[in-house]
This record gives C-alpha cells, sequence and structure tokens, in this order.
C-alpha cells in the first residue's frame, strides 16, 4: 500500500513545540511546514495548498486570539483542509466561536503527539467531523 504524504502547517509561537510536532510529523511521512507568527502562516497559505492546519490559539501577539484568524483564513482559502486549534487557555466563548469558524477540532493542550497524528491522518482520510 502505497504512503500518503499529507501537506501539514503547524502554527505556534513556540520553537520548541513547533520541533516536536513537526519532527516527529515528518517521520510520519508528513510534509510540514511551519509557521511561528500570523504573517508567515499567512504567506504560506498563500503560496501552498494544506492536507491540515495545526495552530494555537495565542501567537504571543497583543491579540489572545490569533489562531482564530488562522482557522478563518484556512476556511476562506482552502476550505477541503482539515483544521486542529491547540489552546492550553480554552474557554466555552473561544471554543463557540472555533465550532462556528468551522474547525474540525478544537483541542486543550497538552496533547499526545501520537495523539495528534492519528487525528490527523484520521481527519485527512475520512474527512473528519466538525469539532
Amino acid at each position: 500500500m502505497p504512503l500518503v504524504m499529507q501537506r501539514i502547517l503547524i502554527v505556534d509561537d513556540e520553537p520548541a513545540i513547533l520541533l516536536a510536532i513537526s519532527s516527529y510529523l515528518t517521520t510520519s511521512h508528513s510534509d510540514v511546514h511551519i509557521a511561528e507568527d500570523f504573517v508567515t502562516a499567512d504567506g504560506l497559505l498563500a503560496a501552498n495548498e494544506y492536507d491540515a492546519v495545526i495552530t494555537d490559539l495565542r501567537l504571543g501577539g497583543d491579540d489572545e486570539t490569533e489562531g482564530l484568524q488562522i482557522i478563518r483564513l484556512v476556511r476562506e482559502r482552502q476550505p477541503r483542509a482539515k483544521t486542529i486549534l491547540l489552546t492550553a487557555y480554552g474557554s466555552p466563548t473561544v471554543e463557540a466561536e472555533a465550532i462556528a469558524l468551522g474547525v474540525d477540532r478544537y483541542v486543550q493542550k497538552p496533547i499526545g503527539l501520537l495523539t495528534l497524528s492519528q487525528m490527523i491522518t484520521h481527519l485527512v482520510s475520512s474527512g473528519g467531523t466538525p469539532a
């Protein structure tokens, strides 16, 4: 059975998290792109097609919900891409807004790398279901 390479964008302002997730997913035969901020993510979304986008809610700027803006961009530009919003600062309000934007999964940190990888594979291969 041939391996299916997934193109994944990871957006997080913490280099250690980017390194851990991207290294793990790369060994799982994924083509992984990373962004530490909204501007970089915006450019990557304009230049590439993604199967999945994983973004943190807070990207270190003044706006504590930049991850929601990333989800909005993905839905506008790449509606077929699956989206996962990671956060350690979740609330029912943020979760409701993420669901309204069409996020596929709303996940509280921490999450194991194997669990995250399996979630991506399921979403991409089966079409997944919303959060």
